[in-house]
């Protein structure tokens, strides 16, 4: 079981480095000033979050614990503690993806408030 949520993030990893590396070049975006591809840091992200989902599994194996976060926590705190295992290291994911303008595209759809 782990082995196989290890794999697939893996694979994730590799498809992530693949689409930022594809979309990094100037023969893409050639109206666009390039991105400086660095090879890693979308498999550093997706192996910490695969290594915490792994953690989580282990961690509810202990009945104790178990017991203990799903009744002693409400659903928004442990929530909240999910989210939080990744919200630190979320610009290991999301700069590569800002750096190739990859959003730039959904402005048009979702207008961002800006300081005048």
């Amino acid at each position: 079981r782990y082995t196989a949520v290890l794999l697939t993030f893996v694979m994730s990893s590799i498809f992530h480095e693949y689409v930022i590396y594809a979309t990094s070049t100037a023969v893409i975006n050639p109206n666009r000033p390039t991105h400086t591809y660095v090879m890693g840091r979308q498999s550093a992200f997706f192996m910490w979050n695969g290594m915490m989902m792994i953690l989580e599994g282990l961690l509810m194996q202990n009945k104790v614990i178990k017991a203990a976060w799903e009744t002693k926590l409400p659903q928004p705190v442990r929530t909240f503690i999910i989210i939080m295992t990744s919200l630190p290291i979320s610009r290991w994911f999301m700069d590569d993806y800002i750096g190739v303008h990859m959003f730039d595209d959904f402005s048009v759809a979702f207008p961002k408030i800006r300081a005048v």
